[in-house]
């Protein structure tokens, strides 16, 4: 039982790495403070578009109408098509006080949508709630595993 405890324990241990990363930090590897639009974004594998996967609340993205699901078509005039996260986080990014204009493909309208956005001073884990929530199913996890262990304990 001993050493099921442990690989169990590792197993949790190892996961909470990678449940507990912000998707933000993994686009591209800036760190600290930077001027952007507070948008985390992945890839839309039937369109080849960024999709907007969270707006985080009191950035400009989300004053400016942004939602979680719009296609990012073009930043700037220029289609982002087949674009890496990486390439489309470097537009939206830059210094604060500028502004990007973005358009998106909104489910349910047939035009596309365009906003001019003014960059401000973020930080990279600014509203990311899934921090959180990932901590807490962690310790449960764990907490269940020490349950598991005493009660196989007081069996013997």
């Amino acid at each position: 039982m001993d050493k099921m405890f442990c690989k169990l324990f590792f197993t949790v241990f190892v996961f909470s790495f990678i449940l507990t990363s912000n998707p933000a930090d993994s686009a591209d590897g800036t760190y600290g403070d930077f001027g952007g639009l507070g948008i985390v974004l992945e890839s839309d594998i039937k369109t080849d578009l960024p999709r907007v996967r969270e707006v985080i609340e009191g950035t400009p993205a989300e004053n400016a109408g942004l939602r979680k699901g719009d296609l990012i078509k073009s930043t700037d005039g220029e289609s982002l098509e087949d674009k890496s996260l990486t390439s489309v986080l470097q537009r939206t990014r830059g210094e604060p006080g500028t502004t990007v204009e973005i358009s998106v493909i909104r489910e349910g309208s047939e035009m596309p949508i365009t906003f001019n956005i003014t960059r401000e001073i973020l930080k990279k884990t600014d509203g990311y709630k899934g921090d959180y929530i990932s901590l807490i199913l962690i310790l449960i996890i764990l907490a269940v595993i020490v349950v598991l262990r005493l009660i196989s304990k007081g069996k013997k």
